[in-house]
């Protein structure tokens, strides 16, 4: 390995590493600095050529000292230079995050992410007939004895994922943590950010699964209206309604996959690995669509939440936030409506009721009408003035209750409960009398 003086502004950071989510920590690179004032700067930071400009240079693992050295003002250092390929850049990379006191949802999604991206450019260099002596090669640069493929234990059978990654353009989990072998993520978290990384793809192509399955059925069906063999139409039938069944399960599937699958900008929110694994699995497990993710995310912050008690806060904030309270309120104020109602009629149906009020309100007012118009020709002077006054209120008093009670059945038969002829009828019947 040779050791080269290079100016400190030609060396750029590890390709993989991404500066914006996951900077350098300043308080660190304070100690540092404080460090190389007083022992000056030892040069324990690798770097390689950069593959695309000439006279830079990439930093396989060090950003935290190399921040230190520009704020220290130094302007050139001597470094050992090292022919890394990108695989020992990720390998460094990951190592040098796996050193942090605490593995940040950063940290997880990177470490993830990246090392799929290249195994993912490997598959697909290494094409539909490679072999995992070749893909291994391909993804890391050095050969390995034809036989190693761990078969029994992982991966059951490189031909069986090379298959699934050209047919779905996905990696299962298993094969994934075989070759990634990420020592401090949890096997729920590398599970978050891998669904994060492929769910809209699979919930697409599950979706896109399920349009086909519906067009085959729907051309199953016409042929069977057409077909003239009775026998025939009623196996196409038959096949066409397998067919619709199982379209509706893959787009119901899909629509699951695509609820569970959180955006990485979601994940970005936390500041832990475990907390963004626990936010993930409780979306999941209350079933909050991915339309809503970023309300419950500023939900659990605006409560100051814990990580464990993202579950049982997202599951009381989307009862309400659904509108499942409002339906849920609703449900009992109508039963309780109800409840009362037969208490009050023993059981009674309640269109009965409703018809045979209809008909008591009619000869309520018939009766009223009589009286109202006997009060005109009243012998009594004085009583008839009394009397008019109380026919007059006791008509407008009918005439609310007929309004009400109209608005009441609208509402019945707007609900689906009641009859939705009788609101008419109460209204006609009212203008005739």
């Amino acid at each position: 390995m040779r050791h080269v003086k290079i100016a400190v502004d030609k060396i750029h950071p590890n390709p993989h590493r991404d500066m914006k989510h996951n900077p350098v920590l300043p308080d660190r690179v304070e100690l540092l600095v404080d460090s190389i004032d007083r022992t000056g700067f030892w040069d324990n930071i690798v770097v390689r050529e950069h593959p695309d400009k000439d006279g830079a240079y990439q930093l396989a693992y060090g950003h935290t000292r190399l921040e230190a050295i520009k704020q220290s003002g130094i302007a050139e250092v001597t470094l050992p230079i090292a022919p890394l390929n990108d695989w020992d850049m990720y390998l460094a990379m990951r190592a040098e995050n796996e050193l942090q006191q605490t593995v940040s949802s950063a940290i997880a999604i990177e470490n993830v992410r990246v090392g799929v991206g290249l195994m993912e450019k490997a598959l697909k260099i290494t094409g539909k007939n490679g072999t995992y002596e070749q893909f291994t090669e391909e993804l890391t640069g050095r050969t390995v004895p034809a036989g190693t493929v761990l078969r029994d234990k992982h991966d059951g059978g490189f031909e069986r994922v090379r298959a699934g990654w050209f047919k779905t353009g996905t990696i299962g989990r298993q094969f994934i943590e075989q070759v990634l072998q990420t020592k401090r993520l949890r096997r729920d978290t590398i599970n978050v950010v891998i669904q994060s990384h492929y769910g809209e793809k699979i919930a697409k192509a599950k979706a896109k699964e399920a349009e086909a399955k519906a067009k085959e059925a729907e051309a199953k069906r016409k042929k069977a209206e057409a077909e003239k063999d009775a026998k025939e139409a009623k196996r196409l039938r038959a096949e066409a309604a397998k067919e619709s069944a199982e379209a509706e399960a893959l787009a119901a599937e899909a629509r699951k996959i695509s609820a569970g699958t959180v955006a990485e900008e979601v994940l970005l929110a936390f500041d832990s690995a475990w907390a963004m694994t626990c936010f993930a699995t409780a979306l999941k497990s209350v079933g909050v669509p991915a339309d809503r993710h970023k309300e419950a995310v500023a939900h659990v912050k605006d409560k100051k939440v814990s990580a464990e008690g993202f579950a049982k806060a997202l599951n009381t904030w989307w009862y309400v936030a659904s509108g499942k309270a409002a339906a849920d309120r609703k449900r009992l104020a109508r039963d309780a409506a109800m409840a009362a109602f037969k208490k009050k009629t023993c059981g009674g149906n309640l269109d009965e009721y409703m018809l045979r009020l209809g008909e008591d309100v009619r000869d309520l007012i018939a009766t009223v009408k009589m009286a109202n118009t006997a009060a005109r020709y009243y012998d009594d002077t004085r009583g008839r003035l009394a009397r008019r006054k109380e026919c007059v209120a006791l008509v407008a008093e009918l005439n609310v209750l007929i309004e009400n009670l109209t608005g009441e059945a609208a509402t019945l038969a707007d609900e689906g409960n009641g009859d939705a002829r009788r609101p008419a009828g109460l209204l006609t019947d009212r203008r005739k009398s």
